[in-house]
């Protein structure tokens, strides 16, 4: 047997030991089931998978300090919603040809490793919602790493306890990247000029740090940008007023730089500064933000991209 999928269905209990004999597997999906306690150590010495998804379930445990190395063949890795602790292995490099490692929604804890840069084939990479962070100092080494990951498309470190300056690294991520989830944690500094660098930007969340300064007026230059983050009550579907301190996570007012781009038709973005009189702080952006729960957006991204694994 090459590919096992059992996903979106109630299975709970354990995942049986036997599963790690099946020593030619390229697939294994469990996603959405109700699966508890430990992985089996034995799953993670099958050196032929390629695909991996136990996300959505109520697993637990560390994961193993060598599972780059007994998985040297993984290009997708699915663990998000779960409840695995401890720290993020750093052998994970040694998956040369990882694509998509999502770990979000988990209770992973210490210092985001900072040798990802040298996962060339990286694609996305989702570490949001865990307690990660260096209790040491600064620890934010590792977004200048991802620079060296060309293929990037997506970023997510949301909801994690990253602190330190905002590098001005972040320009330098791929060209490609259009989604870069930064939001909530305990990031200082200004967001840098060179942000336009990232042209096919269409996510951008910021919201919930401590960045100061002015916002760069290059921003205006991300002509592609659709979506600005900013949390939402749980039946919310659509949100038409955002302001400053929510979608940058400004602690000062900031004047609306007049080189953003204007609205056409009824796409229509207000943008609201609380510190400015009403005749200064409204400006209208060129996209409408349609904004779901954060649940919906993590299934939806993981559905599209295991689809594409197959």
């Amino acid at each position: 047997m090459q590919r096992a999928s059992l996903a979106l269905n109630n299975l709970d209990g354990i995942i049986p030991d036997e599963l790690g004999r099946l020593s030619a597997l390229d697939l294994l999906n469990l996603y959405s089931n109700n699966l508890s306690g430990m992985v089996p150590e034995q799953l993670y010495n099958i050196s032929s998978l390629n695909t991996l998804s136990l996300a959505e379930n109520q697993l637990t445990g560390p994961l193993p300090r060598y599972i780059g190395s007994t998985l040297p063949n993984l290009q997708n890795l699915y663990l998000g919603r779960n409840q695995f602790f401890g720290h993020i292995p750093e052998s994970f490099v040694n998956c040369s040809g990882l694509v998509d490692i999502d770990l979000a929604y988990n209770a992973l804890t210490g210092p985001i490793p900072n040798n990802l840069g040298n996962l060339q084939n990286l694609e996305r990479i989702n570490f949001g919602s865990n307690p990660l962070g260096d209790e040491n100092g600064s620890d934010l080494t590792f977004l200048t790493s991802l620079t060296n990951c060309s293929n990037l498309r997506l970023v997510c470190f949301y909801k994690n306890r990253l602190t330190g300056v905002l590098p001005i690294s972040i320009a330098n991520l791929s060209t490609n990247l259009y989604w870069l989830q930064l939001h909530t944690n305990y990031l200082t500094g200004n967001i840098p000029v060179e942000i336009e660098n990232l042209k096919n930007l269409e996510y951008l969340a910021l919201a919930g740090n401590m960045l100061t300064g002015r916002l760069p007026d290059s921003i205006g230059k991300l002509s592609k940008l659709q979506q600005l983050y900013k949390a939402c009550p749980p039946d919310s579907e659509v949100s038409t007023i955002i302001t400053l301190h929510d979608f940058l996570g400004f602690s000062h007012s900031h004047k609306i730089p007049q080189q953003w781009p204007f609205c056409y038709g009824e796409s229509k973005l207000v943008v609201q500064d609380p510190s400015l009189d009403s005749s200064q702080n409204v400006v209208l952006v060129k996209t409408v933000a349609i904004l779901t729960t954060k649940k919906e957006v993590d299934a939806s991204v993981h559905e599209n991209n295991l689809m594409q694994s197959y």
